[in-house]
């Protein structure tokens, strides 16, 4: 799927958050958390995360957090409903 990517060390990162929790900042100071535990001592390369695009706070928290948007993607979910969903990528590099 990230076919320039083969080489590198990478992987996924998801978070979910309780409805009653947001708008607080909670999630991009847990993300950006995560982000440099994985550059600094996991040693991947790049990090993607991804949001469906009626979701705007998880799009919020990602741009917060450096990730760029990399491609669209269809993405089913476990109720068998095809969702477009973009795919963003942070690399070590560009790391905010």
């Amino acid at each position: 799927e990230l076919p320039e990517f083969d080489h590198l060390l990478g992987c996924e990162l998801g978070y979910v958050l309780s409805k009653s929790y947001w708008g607080q900042g909670m999630m991009p100071e847990a993300v950006r958390a995560v982000v440099q535990w994985l550059f600094t001592t996991q040693n991947v390369d790049f990090i993607t995360c991804s949001h469906f695009l009626d979701n705007p706070q998880s799009r919020r928290v990602q741009e917060k957090c450096g990730f760029r948007h990399y491609k669209l993607i269809p993405y089913e979910t476990s109720y068998g409903v095809v969702k477009d969903s973009w795919l963003s990528v942070l690399t070590k590099q560009n790391q905010s």
